[in-house]
């Protein structure tokens, strides 16, 4: 199948042109078609991707989470954790790791661990 392009300076000359333009005009002028004059997919409710809408939650989730992350007291000590903290980053390094680890992990890089050098100075 062969595709054939016309270029024409300002629609000129084409007798069509008019009435597309008058119907064009028409439909952005008016409210809203009647219900029955539209095809059956456009007559009820436009369906939403619930992809898209996961997608959009997640982001405001995420935003929302790291904008209370930034003004919590704990996050300069998160940053000492992992400096690229919020991120996914240190979730991905401990997944494999007991909770019991992982918390222990983040004393000691936090200095909130119990030593018993407290004990013995």
């Amino acid at each position: 199948m062969a595709i054939i392009l016309r270029w024409t300076p300002g629609h000129g000359g084409i007798h069509e042109n008019k009435r597309v333009d008058e119907e064009a005009k028409q439909a952005t002028s008016s409210e809203s078609s009647p219900v029955c004059l539209l095809p059956k997919a456009c007559r009820g409710a436009i369906s939403v991707s619930r992809s898209a809408v996961c997608k959009s939650h997640l982001q405001m989730t995420k935003g929302k989470a790291t904008e209370f992350l930034v003004k919590s007291l704990r996050y300069m000590w998160l940053t000492q954790v992992d400096a690229s903290m919020p991120s996914s980053r240190f979730r991905k390094t401990t997944q494999d790791l007991l909770c019991a680890q992982a918390s222990l992990l983040i004393q000691l890089r936090t200095g909130h661990v119990p030593l018993q050098k407290h004990f013995t100075e």
